[in-house]
């Protein structure tokens, strides 16, 4: 599934249409697709009556569609407001459709009842894709209504954006609608990723494109269950530990053993076979008193060749320290990769990218020839690339793209959401998992530890990076919601979803087999202010 700006929607749409597919069908299919979701939230909702909004254009053809499919398919009550004569003849004959339904329909008081025993759906169509900037007086009193009685407690559906909602950039107009579930068409549009909570739940319905939904045109790359299911390292019935992946972990300065404990468990529970945690004297004994399993043993900058021998991967950085010391340690580690080692596959986190800095030269010499992935937050990509970080994601990624060309490394920006940009790999991959639960000291050092096990295991860089942050977010997310708060949650209870989140992605995708078909879908996002 791809992750489309405006115009590539808009694109991706002309090419279905101009290969012959009628854009009647493809305005047919979205309304009746989200007519179908519709009816079915009335009826969880325990909502009589279903009130749809429609603008002039495309967006309100798609609202007629779903009012006529609701009046002729429901015992709901459904009534239709329009703020505009239909534009396009597609919006015309969509108006025709409901015009005709609504002969048939049970009559509907002109005044809807605001009594406290009834419980409406609001829909919104009143501006698609194309809408951008401040809204219109007619369109930002309709949405505060709108806002007014979702705060009240009734149900909000967005057809396709939210008004107000930017498609491209994401950006939010000031009253914009705020919706419980967006129904988007086709495509999954960046708004439905970069405002997630003004979006709600995010379903992506099949309209028809078919082989037009995607497109070689720099669109972003969604990662899902379904994409990466394949790519997991099988792990075979008669496997065994060196089979499974043996994997050096090199870190825990004095006072931080915590972060290769965390590293540890992750790796162990995405399972790794051995781990063994090279670490400073001081934390060798809180290492195998926190995981019995590692193989901890004091890093040696004279046995550097002794103990990364026999190794599938390594990773570098959790906890590793900032200190003149730990620099020198750094340095012998690189030199010993680069010279014995040339093929070793290697994750580096934390204070190792901060050690580094800028010195993209000794990141483009360690990547020659080998598996490379860098894991930066924020403050630690800029001093990757040497300046300060963009404010948007579409520049984020920009300047992710030039440090990969820089150095050959693949790159896991962290963040809401993560993105994997890699050598080879033309569109930035974009994992939209997790919760708040994330944001706390230690959690990269386990995806570390995830990532450094599916590369000991045989997975590309790319594909390492992009499965060990979906099941990273995924763990996070039954956390919270078994939890219900994003308070009181620890990476304990991260680490002790993880076995669910595995068994989510080794579950074979199923064909959707009935309409409406989804391709995709966002959860609704976690914070404190609203579950």
């Amino acid at each position: 599934m791809q992750i489309t700006t405006a115009a590539e929607a808009s694109a991706r749409d002309a090419d279905a249409i101009a290969a012959g597919i009628d854009s009647w069908a493809l305005m047919h299919a979205a309304g009746t697709a989200a007519a179908e979701f519709i009816r079915m939230i009335t009826a969880s909702v325990g909502a009589t009556e279903i009130s749809v909004w429609a603008g002039s254009g495309n967006n309100g053809g798609d609202a007629y569609v779903v009012a006529a499919h609701l009046m002729t398919h429901t015992t709901f009550r459904v009534k239709l407001t329009a703020t505009g004569e239909p534009k396009s003849p597609d919006a015309k004959r969509a108006r025709d459709l409901y015009l005709e339904a609504k002969k048939t329909a049970p009559p509907f008081p002109d005044v809807i009842a605001t009594t406290e025993e009834v419980h409406f759906v609001f829909v919104d169509g009143l501006l698609g894709t194309g809408q951008h900037g401040a809204l219109r007086a007619p369109e930002r009193e309709i949405t505060e209504l709108f806002n007014q009685h979702r705060r009240a407690g009734w149900t909000v559906l967005a057809l396709d954006l939210p008004t107000g909602v930017n498609a491209t950039t994401g950006d939010v107009a000031a009253h914009a609608l705020r919706a419980d579930y967006t129904l988007a068409f086709g495509t999954m549009k960046r708004a439905h990723l970069l405002k997630r909570d003004q979006c709600g739940e995010v379903i992506v319905f099949d309209i028809g494109l078919g082989e037009f939904a995607e497109k070689e045109d720099g669109a972003w790359t969604l990662a899902d269950a379904a994409m990466l299911h394949s790519r997991v390292p099988a792990i075979t019935w008669d496997a065994h530990k060196g089979t499974r992946g043996k994997l050096a972990i090199v870190g825990g300065a004095e006072g931080m053993a915590g972060a290769v404990v965390l590293a540890s468990q992750a790796a162990l529970r995405s399972g790794a076979g051995l781990v063994y945690a090279h670490v400073n004297q001081a934390s060798v004994l809180p290492l195998q008193i926190s995981v019995s399993q590692a193989i901890a043993s004091a890093f040696d900058t004279d046995r550097i060749s002794a103990q990364l021998d026999g190794m599938h991967a390594v990773v570098i950085g959790p906890g590793f320290g900032r200190t003149r010391e730990s620099e020198k340690s750094l340095n012998a580690l690189l030199k010993t990769l680069i010279t014995d080692y040339p093929k070793l596959p290697v994750a580096i986190d934390a204070d190792a990218l901060t050690l580094i800095g800028s010195d993209a030269n000794r990141l483009a010499l360690l990547a020659e020839g080998r598996e490379v992935v860098c894991t930066p937050h924020v403050r630690e990509f800029e001093r990757l690339i040497g300046k300060p970080v963009a404010d948007t994601l579409e520049d984020r990624i920009e300047q992710a793209r030039e440090l990969v060309a820089q150095t050959g490394c693949t790159i896991l920006l962290k963040g809401t959401p993560t993105v994997v940009l890699a050598p080879g790999v033309p569109s930035a991959i974009v994992i939209p998992r997790g919760t708040p639960v994330l944001a706390t000291g230690g959690s990269g050092d386990m995806l570390s530890g995830m990532i450094g096990t599916l590369l000991a295991q045989g997975a590309s860089a790319a594909d390492a990076a992009a499965i060990a942050a979906w099941v990273h977010g995924r763990a996070a997310e039954i956390a919270t919601e078994t939890a219900g708060s994003v308070r009181g949650v620890t990476l304990h209870e991260v680490m002790c979803a993880m076995p669910d989140a595995w068994r989510e992605l080794s579950v074979q995708p199923s064909v959707p087999h009935k309409w409406p078909v989804q391709l995709a879908s966002l959860p609704r996002v976690w914070s404190d202010s609203e579950s």
